[in-house]
């Protein structure tokens, strides 16, 4: 079986992150402490001290995937259609390993996380990267898709199209009718549609109501994949779904959950009593809106930071927790963003990821030029710590 490549996200934060001391890497919101998720309804123990510690149900505490079938308007959902899973990334690797067989055709959108690109190739499939492209008209970045090439790339042997919205690092967003064309090319050869929508609560728009979901398109072979660790600040509780059309719970839904009785059984009681109460009808909104002010603010200084520099330039995002940052040098050619993203840990101690080297390669390894002189910057620290780390790459960059 062929290896995984190396996750070069996670390898340059490991290896830069505990040697510096701003980080602009996360992609979470600035986490609770428990005693602050608390704070948000004192009336209601985050932790029950009456619970056992035991398995439990395989596939989650029933009472919370009926909250997490809440967050789709989508009446067929049921909690029968939703799996309880360790983290966004444990429900792609379940479904991925299920769903993807040697001999495949997978297509899947690009830029996006390592994970959707080397599951399915580690499976022995052919994959085909969606790339999006950086276009600038009117002194205006943005991220554009060609769904004529998406439908060039459709194979006889093509079974799966694995997409991200919104997206991981672009901060791009499908709308429903980006959504609803890839379904009609997905029907019309019985494709499987595949969502991590794992940012879908960070949205960054006049709108307060979250971005559609895939499931709410109802078509008969999506999936859709998302976790309390993004825009709900909940990172270490380890705490995600599946959730599928029903008419997948007896084939896809019902394998992924018996690839999971082989890793990790059942998630944690503890996880999932705390994950009850941040969907509680008086928590959630509260966290939600912490997440909106706390975004908005970054947003807006990033905003004023990129007019303010001439060598700097981006798309705003609409969605999610980073956005991608392109710099240029004296000649106007994009800077080599591996070395100056280790120079900026060395001179600086500020760590950004490089998004040509985290980001831009291709399915079999191989390094590309498609997000050459990127950095991935979060948009979700609290306190100054975007702040410093605006004015660390500026003090480089000015060097």
């Amino acid at each position: 079986m062929p290896q995984f490549n190396a996750f070069a996200l996670d390898d340059f934060v490991f290896e830069w992150g505990p040697k510096v001391t701003t980080g602009l890497w996360d992609s979470c919101v600035e986490p609770f402490a428990l005693s602050e998720l608390q704070a948000l309804d004192p009336e209601t123990s985050v932790l029950s001290q009456e619970t056992q510690l035991r398995y439990g149900f395989r596939w989650g505490l029933p009472k919370l995937r009926d909250s997490v079938r809440g967050l789709y308007n989508f009446p067929d959902l049921t909690a029968d259609d939703i799996v309880i899973t360790s983290g966004c990334i444990s429900a792609n690797y379940l479904l991925l390993d299920t769903i993807v067989n040697t001999g495949d055709h997978v297509i899947v959108q690009h830029p996006t996380y390592g994970q959707l690109i080397e599951v399915p190739r580690r499976a022995g499939a052919q994959v085909s990267l969606w790339k999006w492209q950086w276009k600038m008209e009117g002194g205006e970045a943005s991220w554009s898709m060609d769904f004529d090439q998406l439908e060039k790339m459709i194979q006889p042997n093509t079974t799966l199209i694995v997409l991200s919205s919104p997206s991981n690092p672009t901060g791009s967003v499908l709308s429903r009718e980006d959504l609803q064309r890839i379904v009609d090319m997905a029907r019309a050869r019985d494709l499987i549609v595949m969502c991590d929508e794992v940012f879908r609560f960070m949205h960054h728009g006049p709108d307060a109501e979250a971005p559609p979901s895939l499931l709410e398109l109802g078509y008969e072979k999506s999936i859709v994949t998302g976790s309390l660790s993004k825009g709900f600040a909940l990172p270490g509780i380890r705490l995600g779904w599946i959730a599928t059309h029903p008419s997948l719970r007896q084939t896809i839904l019902y394998s992924a959950q018996h690839s999971r009785d082989y890793t990790t059984i059942a998630v944690s009681q503890v996880d999932q009593q705390v994950a009850m109460f941040a969907l509680s009808p008086k928590v959630r909104p509260q966290i939600l809106n912490r997440t909106r002010e706390i975004t908005q603010r970054n947003i807006q200084m990033l905003d004023k930071w990129v007019n303010e520099n001439a060598w700097v330039t981006y798309a705003k995002p609409i969605g999610g927790g980073t956005a991608v940052l392109r710099i240029t040098g004296d000649d106007g050619k994009p800077i080599d963003d591996l070395a100056f993203a280790v120079a900026l840990a060395k001179e600086e101690k500020v760590c950004v990821p490089p998004a040509g080297f985290c980001f831009g390669h291709e399915a079999d390894g191989s390094g590309t030029t498609d997000l050459k002189g990127f950095l991935r910057c979060g948009i979700v620290m609290g306190g100054d710590t975007l702040e410093r780390g605006l004015a660390a790459i500026k003090r480089l960059r000015q060097r």
